[in-house]
Formats: C-alpha cells, sequence, structure tokens
C-alpha cells in the first residue's frame, strides 16, 4: 500500500521525535506540556503517522519544548535537504 505521507513530512516528524527524545521528553510530559488539548495518544499518533500535524500543533510542539519555532523549522529543512 502506497505512502499517504511525503517522504519530506516522515522526515519531519522524525526529526520532531529525535528532538523530544533528545530533550529527555516523554509523549506524556510533551503532552502536559502542550495543554488540554492534547494527551499523550494524539503526540503517539502524530509519530507513528497515524495522524497528520498541522502548523499550530507544530507551533505548540516547539513551545513545549523550548526551542524557538523558526529554529525548529530550520531543523526539520536541514533534514529535509540532507536527505
Amino acid at each position: 500500500m502506497k505512502s499517504v505521507y511525503r517522504p519530506e513530512y516522515k522526515l519531519m516528524i522524525e526529526t520532531l521525535r529525535a528532538v523530544r527524545e533528545g530533550k529527555g521528553v516523554t509523549q506524556t510530559e510533551l503532552s502536559s506540556r502542550m495543554g488540554e488539548n492534547y494527551d499523550q495518544t494524539i503526540i503517539s499518533k502524530i509519530e507513528s503517522f497515524e495522524r497528520r500535524m498541522d502548523l499550530i500543533e507544530l507551533w505548540d510542539y516547539a513551545s513545549a519544548l523550548g526551542i524557538p519555532f523558526l529554529k525548529l523549522v530550520k531543523r526539520i529543512e536541514a533534514a529535509i535537504q540532507k536527505s
């Protein structure tokens, strides 16, 4: 079955997961930091490609990890360009 996600999207999610894990933050901790609209299952579904992430969620993800949004986007861009 063909993937519904472009390779660049997969790289974005892999980068987000690596950043989260590099900071020693669990999915549960991240969802708690992101606020009441998020629970661990949402983070899990995003990271396992069961649910697509939108721009505002990406913003919330960066904020919850204490990373400036544009810095995170540049990191994602670097991963995509490297591939």
